[in-house]
């Protein structure tokens, strides 16, 4: 997915609503591992699509606090609040 999304830049804005509640969902639902990862690549999407993540920051938000008390995970929710 990021992949495309770094091809076609601001084009893929038209795709958030179809990915944004998966990939959301998914980030709660997985393992540790999986967990930094996707936080990571929610970093490199809001960096791609700018201001248009605006929908999608309460959901973030909530996810971030959530998972803010796990150490190995802050570096990467530090870097998706940088973007």
């Amino acid at each position: 997915v990021m992949f495309i999304f770094k091809t076609l830049g601001l084009k893929c804005v038209t795709l958030l609503p179809q990915i944004m509640q998966p990939i959301l969902a998914l980030v709660k639902s997985s393992q540790h591992g999986l967990r930094d990862f996707l936080f990571q690549q929610l970093g490199t999407l809001v960096a791609i699509v700018k201001q248009h993540i605006r929908p999608y920051l309460g959901r973030m938000f909530e996810l971030m606090h959530e998972f803010w008390s796990h150490q190995a995970l802050q570096a990467q929710i530090l870097f998706l609040i940088g973007e």
